[in-house]
C-alpha cells in the first residue's frame, strides 16, 4: 500500500511539474459560457467592500491606494479533459477589471471564504483564495498584497497514508505562483 501511495503522489507530482513548464496560452475568451467567475468576500459576506481593521468601516473598492483593497475575483476557466477523465483549468484572477493569468492545471476549483481560512490554513491576511481538488489530492492558491504588488501563492495539498497505512493530510510549502504589479 505504501509504494501504491508513493507511486500515487510521484505521478501527480510529475504532471504538475510537466503542466507548470508548459506553453501559458490565453485561451479563446469569446466563449462566455464556460467561464466561471466568483466574486472575492470579506469576512462579513459582503461582495463590494473590504472590511477596514483599524476601524471596522466598510469602504467601496473603487480604486488602489494605500488605504483600500484591489477589486479581486477567480475566474476559472474549465478545459478540455484529460487522458484519465482529469478536469483541466485555467485559473485567472481579475484585479480590478483586468483578468491576470495563475495557472493552467489538473484540479477542478472553488473559492475558499474567508470563514474557511482557518480550516484550510490560509493566511488570515490573504486577500482571496480558492482551492483546487481532483483524486485525493489538489492545491491551494491565495492572494496577498506587498508594497504595491498583489503575489499569487500556491500551495498543494493532499490525502495521503503513513508507512502504518494510516490516512493523514500532505500540505506542501508555499511557493510564490506569479506577481501582479498594481497601477
Amino acid at each position: 500500500m505504501y509504494n501504491k501511495t508513493i507511486f500515487v503522489i510521484s505521478v501527480v507530482a510529475a504532471s504538475l511539474i510537466i503542466f507548470s513548464c508548459g506553453k501559458t496560452e490565453k485561451p479563446d475568451t469569446s466563449t462566455k459560457e464556460k467561464t466561471t467567475t466568483q466574486d472575492s468576500k470579506n469576512p462579513t459576506g459582503q461582495t463590494e467592500g473590504a472590511q477596514n481593521q483599524q476601524t471596522g468601516s466598510t469602504e467601496k473598492k473603487d480604486s488602489v491606494t494605500k488605504s483600500r483593497s484591489p477589486e479581486l475575483k477567480w475566474d476559472f476557466r474549465p478545459l478540455k479533459r484529460g487522458q484519465y477523465d482529469e478536469p483541466m483549468t485555467d485559473v485567472y484572477i481579475i484585479v480590478n477589471g483586468k483578468s491576470q493569468f495563475v495557472s493552467k492545471i489538473y484540479y477542478s476549483f472553488s473559492e475558499t471564504f474567508p470563514s474557511g481560512y482557518k480550516d484550510y490554513e490560509i493566511p488570515s491576511d490573504a486577500l482571496a483564495s480558492c482551492r483546487g481538488w481532483w483524486a485525493g489530492a489538489g492545491i491551494d492558491y491565495w492572494v496577498i498584497s506587498k508594497d504595491s504588488e498583489l503575489i499569487v501563492m500556491g500551495r498543494d495539498i493532499g490525502e495521503t497514508s503513513d508507512d502504518n497505512g494510516e490516512p493523514g493530510d500532505f500540505m506542501g510549502e508555499p511557493v510564490k505562483v506569479t506577481t501582479i504589479k498594481l497601477d
